[in-house]
């Protein structure tokens, strides 16, 4: 664990017995006090020294945080463990974060105690070392000046503080802020969307929307491919018809008609705001089958351009992206750009908790990224 922090670049403020009196009072008398500390198997025999030694290091202003490592072995011997070391985090004031890490990859904590943890604002690691590699990509994070990339806040007026902004909104809110999305234009009806469809040129696709529709398909809310105004205007009644079947109670904002792509890859492009560690953007493989690859590397607020490229040929399929078998190589920079768009999205504008762009078709390099579909979820 030392090498490891080293490598890390992570600071481990040096401890003996004589400059951290309170840390000695908590250890046994036989152990000598260390950094990292050592509590040998007296932890089964005296467990309540888990709580004291947590409690004796939050009054340390030398430590920015505490990893606790524990040996789990099975629910006996985590029975033993865990009771002092969550009376030492639940219901109490912290002046800083304790992180759960595990010393024996592979076991598993019960349900109950995991909640408990998480409830209490304890970040839970399966290993040490994915705890540090943690806490050293939040140090620099905290060493860095986002402001000077970050962009305006989008410009949200209050009543689009709801929860879901729906696809048209969230495109309009995106766009001017660097993503790319197809032409195309908000209908009331069948002629208005007749007359977008002329000024964009064919072949259309035509998508419903309203906030409470946020997957369209499944209730048969895109058709694509109108290839003119005869297809355009028997699509516009079949997909009110299929609304309406899916639920009659729904009311539609309007119908968005957009130009119809080339194809390409399809990737998801997606940001969570984190109640623990903030906003984290996600780039996968998948498009409308995103739930069933699993295929996705997580993008954090300190990463260049560079680095989400490194992390996007981590992906299982990226082979994909780099001409997989005569295919052109796609623009991974710009996959990348999109990604730190997003991020600098999340970071400017504190009261969207998700951005979702689903799918985004990448094309060979130099050529760019589309988004097809955008929704952005507020609190």
């Amino acid at each position: 664990r030392l090498d490891r922090c080293e490598e890390l670049a992570l600071d481990l403020p040096v401890l003996t017995d004589g400059n951290a009196p309170a840390v000695r009072a908590a250890m046994p008398d036989f152990v000598a006090v260390s950094n990292p500390l050592d509590i040998t198997a007296q932890g089964l025999v005296e467990p309540a020294i888990y709580a004291r030694l947590v409690t004796a290091l939050q009054a340390d202003d030398r430590f920015g945080c505490i990893v606790t490592g524990i040996i789990q072995t099975d629910a006996t011997t985590i029975g033993i463990k865990l009771p002092p070391l969550l009376s030492a985090v639940e219901g109490g004031e912290r002046t800083k974060p304790v992180i759960y890490a595990s010393l024996d990859e592979g076991t598993v904590l019960p349900p109950d105690i995991l909640h408990r943890l998480r409830m209490a604002g304890v970040p839970v690691f399966p290993s040490t070392e994915r705890a540090f590699r943690a806490i050293a990509r939040l140090v620099a994070l905290g060493q860095r000046d986002l402001t000077e990339r970050a962009p305006d806040p989008l410009p949200l007026d209050p009543p689009l503080w709801r929860g879901v902004i729906p696809e048209y909104q969230a495109k309009a809110l995106l766009q001017p802020a660097g993503v790319s999305f197809p032409q195309g234009g908000l209908a009331a009806t069948a002629e208005e969307a007749a007359k977008i469809a002329a000024r964009i040129g064919y072949p259309v696709a035509i998508k419903a929307q309203a906030a409470a529709l946020g997957h369209k398909s499944d209730a048969g809310g895109v058709i694509l491919n109108l290839a003119d105004k005869a297809a355009l205007l028997s699509a516009w009644d079949r997909l009110h018809a299929n609304v309406a079947a899916y639920d009659a109670s729904l009311a539609l904002d309007g119908v968005l008609v957009e130009a119809m792509g080339r194809r390409g890859l399809e990737l998801i492009v997606g940001a969570k705001r984190d109640a623990q560690w903030g906003p984290v953007v996600l780039v996968g493989f998948g498009g409308v089958t995103a739930e069933l690859q699993h295929d996705a590397r997580l993008i954090t607020p300190d990463m260049t351009e560079a680095a989400i490229v490194a992390e996007l040929g981590r992906l299982k399929s990226a082979a994909l992206l780099h001409g997989y078998r005569g295919s052109p190589a796609l623009d991974v920079p710009a996959v990348a750009r999109l990604a730190m768009r997003i991020m600098d999205i999340m970071t400017g504008t504190p009261e969207i908790s998700e951005v979702d762009l689903n799918p985004v078709i990448v094309y060979p390099q130099g050529e760019g990224v589309v988004a097809l579909d955008a929704l952005i979820y507020t609190h």
